[in-house]
């Protein structure tokens, strides 16, 4: 993981971690910490990673146990662990993708077009049949 993130952040690339990593932190809303969340949570301040998993809310239900999973990401708002029923022991985690797409409209230059090459490429397609006037 740590190779990954690494990665992603010196090639300026956007990531999402999700994980149900076993570490206990109140950071992201456990009741205690154990070890491996504390070494967790020491390591993802360092990055420019954040860290989204907020509250008390868990993202794990099952036989009476409650734990809460973390997600980190890169480009991520409004995440929140959804009240739907997902019919399974882990709840569905909601968030938003911060997309950042420009649409940038095609655009040509007609001064800078190679008209010798496109009347060569018109009439070869043409098989030949293409007179200049």
């Amino acid at each position: 993981m740590v190779s990954l993130i690494q990665y992603c952040s010196t090639s300026k690339l956007r990531l999402i971690i999700g994980c149900d990593a076993n570490s206990h932190h109140p950071y992201w809303g456990s009741r205690d910490s154990n070890e491996s969340g504390n070494a967790l949570f020491e390591y993802l301040v360092t990055t420019d990673l954040i860290i989204l998993s907020k509250g008390t809310k868990p993202t794990f239900v099952a036989a009476g146990r409650q734990t809460i999973d973390i997600t980190v990401a890169s480009f991520v708002t409004e995440w929140r662990v959804s009240d739907e029923d997902s019919q399974y022991d882990h709840r569905y985690v909601k968030f938003q993708i911060q997309a950042g797409i420009q649409i940038v409209p095609p655009w040509r230059n007609p001064r800078a077009t190679q008209w010798e090459a496109f009347y060569a490429d018109l009439k070869q397609a043409h098989r030949g049949r293409l007179r200049r006037y």
